[in-house]
């Protein structure tokens, strides 16, 4: 059995191996930009790990931060009652106005 294959004429041939070689190129072109977007979801997981962790770290930072003003208010209430305990326990005559 054989196949026909159609004639093509010379500009035809010549219009289809332009369209080939463009095909080419955009096939090309498309693949680049698939790596490319590759690499900035890679960049972008990257990121978002990093914005998870600093998140972790200002909790941190802010709890430990929380806890230092919880002391220094304790502190403070420790200060005010001993100073309080010091001024009733002076003699009435010695007491500082």
């Amino acid at each position: 059995m054989t196949v026909n294959k159609p004639q093509v004429s010379a500009s035809e041939a010549s219009a289809l191996e332009e369209l080939a070689s463009r095909l080419e190129a955009v096939s090309l072109e498309l693949r680049n930009m698939q790596l490319d977007l590759e690499g900035a979801n890679d960049d972008l997981a990257s990121a978002q790990e990093e914005l998870e962790d600093t998140w972790a770290k200002l909790d941190e930072t802010e709890l430990k931060m929380q806890n230092t003003q919880d002391a220094l208010a304790a502190s403070e209430e420790a200060r005010r009652a001993a100073n309080r305990d010091r001024v009733i326990a002076r003699p009435k005559g010695k007491q500082e106005v």
